[in-house]
């Protein structure tokens, strides 16, 4: 592709993007193929096709272990860079190759697999260049990195997308490995988002090790047991500084991780787990209630909204109506995001929001991969 190439397709108003995201849950890649009309409040989003793709086992087991400080090092990071894009183009090709559409742009995530905001860092894996080559087609990438440059969180990043999608007086909700919750005012300098704390992380590493299953399907597992108020108040006072700092704010799997439940095994297992969902719901309710007003409605996304028992802790703790909208919604929403940026990243549209991370400065987001 040469930049005469470039600057045409720059000059489309309308782009089809297929928009790659693979979330800090880490068992698979979602793929939407999204036509992008439009810029900034007057961008008009359609999604064509979504695909979503499990990791086998021992591909999410290497991924994980690459989070782990204890297990990982340089060289495995690095081989995972390329070994993740390489898995990733895959997928990516066969979601193209069935929706037979004429892609323009893949807006691309990546794994991440560090994120200190606080400390101006964030690493996501999967070589863009790597993709560009094996797709044939030009990649944008790497959207965290500007607004965390220039002071902000990096994260996160969907909030863009639903001011496009939603009305004033929305709370969105994502309960995917991290819960984050976007508060829609009428403009997107009145919009802000930010990360409530674990979503499914803490709950699926629990699954794993005492019922060998990857989740806990619907909720079944956890609506087993009952709420340990010993354990629930342990759970809150190790998250206490995260809950008590202020939005903006950002966190991952370098916080919720398995030394976030260091010594609980005392603890029957399906009250761990009916525990961690009165504290993840906990957190997430008590973040909306604190810092969103004029609220009429919760929209919920991400894998949690199929958590039966998540659910129905949130509708009785919530005073407004909690929806969960069709799954295509629920699952394909993040990577739809990334589809977004990946347009605005051509239309040469600003598109973090600035009062959510708290970034010095509106800022277009990703950087640009060529085959």
């Amino acid at each position: 592709m040469n930049w005469r190439e470039i600057c045409t397709l720059a000059d489309k108003a309308e782009r089809i993007v297929a928009g790659v995201m693979s979330g800090t849950s880490a068992d698979g890649l979602d793929v939407a193929i999204c036509r992008c009309n439009g810029s900034s409040g007057s961008m008009v989003v359609g999604l064509l096709c979504f695909d979503s793709y499990s990791y086998t086992e021992t591909f999410r087991d290497k991924m994980i272990k690459t989070y782990d400080r204890k297990l990982s090092t340089v060289e495995k990071i690095n081989y995972m860079n390329f070994e993740i894009a390489r898995v990733h183009s895959q997928m990516i090709l066969d979601s193209i190759q069935k929706s037979g559409l004429p892609i323009d742009i893949i807006g691309y995530h990546g794994q991440t697999v560090y994120h200190d905001p606080d400390r101006g860092a964030t690493l996501q894996l999967g070589e863009a260049d790597v993709i560009s080559t094996i797709t044939e087609l030009p990649v944008v990438y790497g959207f965290r990195s500007k607004d965390v440059s220039l002071g902000g969180q990096g994260a996160p990043l969907i909030p863009y997308l639903d001011w496009i999608l939603f009305e004033p007086g929305t709370v969105t909700v994502n309960i995917g490995g991290i819960s984050n919750i976007t508060v829609l005012g009428k403009t997107l300098d009145e919009t802000t988002a930010f990360d409530t704390g674990p979503g499914n992380c803490l709950l699926d590493i629990t699954t794993q090790k005492y019922f060998r299953e990857p989740y806990d399907h619907d909720g079944k597992l956890s609506a087993r047991g009952v709420v340990n108020k010993e354990l629930l108040t342990l759970l809150r006072e190790r998250n206490r500084s995260f809950s008590e700092k202020p939005p903006p704010k950002s966190t991952g799997r370098e916080v919720y991780n398995e030394e976030f439940l260091a010594r609980i095994e005392s603890y029957p297992p399906h009250d761990v787990m009916r525990t961690l969902v009165a504290f993840t719901v906990g957190e997430l309710w008590s973040h909306i209630n604190r810092y969103a007003t004029a609220v009429n409605r919760i929209v919920v996304t991400g894998g949690g909204a199929y958590n039966k028992t998540m659910m129905s802790e949130l509708d009785q703790l919530a005073d407004c109506e909690v929806f969960v909208p069709e799954d295509r919604l629920i699952e394909s929403r993040e990577a739809m995001g990334m589809a977004v940026l990946a347009h605005e990243f051509f239309n040469g549209t600003p598109s973090n929001v600035p009062h959510a991370t708290n970034a010095s400065r509106a800022a277009i987001l990703g950087k640009l991969s060529l085959p």
